[in-house]
Parts: structure tokens; C-alpha cells; sequence
């Protein structure tokens, strides 16, 4: 039987960590550019941290050249602020049905489960370990080294059939809270879910033409579409 390829975002969809988040972005840029600068700041939904750090630099007109110096350094400062502010708790800041859908999904051994992520590598190890669901992904995309979600997509699918040894996947299906999940999506063919547990709404996720669109993972009718 063919495997069904399902690609899951971290943040605001599994679980909600933006102002830890927001406190490592001021904490870094402060120690790294001495600018004092915060994520709700700019557009960062959907984005790396790289591109995220980046935007903020120079929105606080930081040279172009010390940007480009000093980011990679930026990237390895934020995950260790990250991690050391982190909730050791994790598991109160799970969005609605996240853990009892990733954990049922998990169990069908043609489904093959990835997280896709702008976090780092660290951070959404150290995450999903907290939290109980590591072990429940086959591996992890992350975005410490691009700035494109739809490359960083492209190279989710590409790995997972050398992995699976798979050339055509039965089905593939990318959720995330945001256009950029959805856009990147249906870049590689994927039914698309969108959930209303970030900060893009209702309308933006329509306007991106997702296939579906919950409240939450908690939706019974998710598991229909999932076919759970």
C-alpha cells in the first residue's frame, strides 16, 4: 500500500509559544545588533528565523554587510535563549487536538508524519520532546539555514521519498495556521488544511484557497479528511 505523506507546522499549529518566541527575538537582536526590536514588530508568521532576524535588522536600519556577518551567529544565540526561557511545561501551551491526532495518526504505518517548521533544528527537537511527540515524526524540516518556506517544503517531499523509497506519495497533505503553509502546500500538490489557531484569519486563509479550514485540530470533521 502507498504511503500518505502528512506534513504538520509547529508553531500556532501543535502549539502556541509566540511570546517566548518574541522574548528571544528582543533578547538576541539586542545582544548581537544593540537594537531593540520585537516579532510583532514585522510580518512573521509562516516565516524562518533567519528571515524573521534579518527583517528586523533592517527595519532597524543595520548595514546590509553586518547583517549578512552577524546573522549566522544571531540564529545560534536565539536557540540557545530559546531553549534556556522555554516552559519546561510545554504541555499546557498544546493547541486543541493537537497531541490526539498526531499521536492516532501515528499509529497507521502508511502514514508517514514530518514536522515542517521555521524554528531551528534545537528548538523544535527541544519542543517536540517536551511536549511527548518527537518520536511520532519520521523527521524534521526546519529553517535556520533558508528563507523560503516553499523550498524548504520542496525539500521535506524530495527527502521523504528517499526515505519512504516512494516516487509518488498515495496522497499528500501539509496543515499549518497560515498562507504560507498553504501556499508552500500546494507548490508540491498537497491537499492543504488550515487551522484558526494563528494569526492569519478566516478570510486570508480562504483567499489562499485551502482546501479545508477548522477551528482547530480537534475538529471531528479533520478526521474524516484524514481518514482516521
Amino acid at each position: 500500500m502507498k504511503t500518505k505523506l502528512i506534513i504538520f507546522d509547529l508553531d500556532e499549529t501543535i502549539i502556541e509559544l509566540f511570546k517566548f518566541h518574541n522574548k528571544a527575538t528582543n533578547i538576541t537582536l539586542k545582544k548581537v545588533f544593540g537594537i531593540d526590536a520585537w516579532l510583532n514588530e514585522i510580518d512573521f508568521v509562516g516565516n524562518t528565523i533567519k528571515k524573521n532576524l534579518t527583517t528586523l535588522a533592517k527595519l532597524k536600519k543595520i548595514n546590509k554587510n553586518k547583517i549578512k556577518t552577524k546573522i549566522p551567529k544571531a540564529i545560534k544565540l536565539y536557540d540557545r535563549i530559546f531553549i534556556s526561557i522555554a516552559p519546561k511545561n510545554s504541555k499546557k501551551f498544546l493547541l486543541p487536538g493537537a497531541y490526539k491526532l498526531i499521536k492516532e495518526l501515528s499509529k497507521n504505518k502508511n502514514n508517514f508524519l514530518i514536522v515542517l517548521t521555521g524554528d531551528s533544528e534545537r528548538i523544535a527537537q527541544n519542543i517536540l520532546k517536551k511536549i511527548g511527540l518527537l518520536k511520532n515524526f519520521h523527521f524534521l524540516i526546519t529553517g535556520e539555514h533558508k528563507t523560503n518556506r516553499i523550498k524548504l517544503m520542496k525539500k521535506a517531499v524530495n527527502k521523504a521519498r528517499k526515505e519512504t523509497k516512494q516516487k509518488r506519495f498515495k496522497k499528500i497533505i501539509v496543515i499549518g495556521d497560515s498562507i504560507h503553509d498553504i501556499g508552500a502546500g500546494k507548490a508540491v500538490g498537497a491537499l492543504t488544511i488550515a487551522v484558526l489557531t494563528g494569526y492569519h484569519s478566516k478570510k486570508q486563509l480562504k483567499k489562499e484557497k485551502a482546501n479545508y479550514i477548522f477551528k482547530n485540530l480537534k475538529n471531528n470533521k479533520l478526521k474524516n479528511v484524514l481518514q482516521i
